[in-house]
Order: structure tokens, then sequence, then C-alpha cells
């Protein structure tokens, strides 16, 4: 949703995105949340990614 909303709205920074989870946040413990961040930037394109300051 949120990607879709800064597509909408907010275009120049939507070019910056790197890449989104689609999960419910709510329904996820603490460490489900971690271990989902984890895994995403294990994966060598994230890892290697040169993400903006």
């Amino acid at each position: 949703m949120l990607v879709q909303h800064l597509e909408r709205k907010l275009p120049e920074v939507a070019r910056k995105i790197v890449g989104a989870e689609d999960v419910n946040m709510d329904a996820l413990t603490e460490t489900q949340l971690l271990k989902i961040a984890r895994d995403w930037f294990a994966e060598p394109v994230h890892a290697e990614a040169n993400f903006p300051d």
C-alpha cells in the first residue's frame, strides 16, 4: 500500500525504493518481522545495493 501511494503522490520518492515486502505487520511478532528483514537483506542483490544516504 505504501509503495502504491508513493507512486501516485511522490513518484520521486517511489523511484528510490529498491524493494518491498507485502506482509501484515500487525499479525507478526517482532521475531518474525526481524527474520523477514534479515532474509531480505541476506539476498545478494539487496545486500550489495547502493542505498542512498
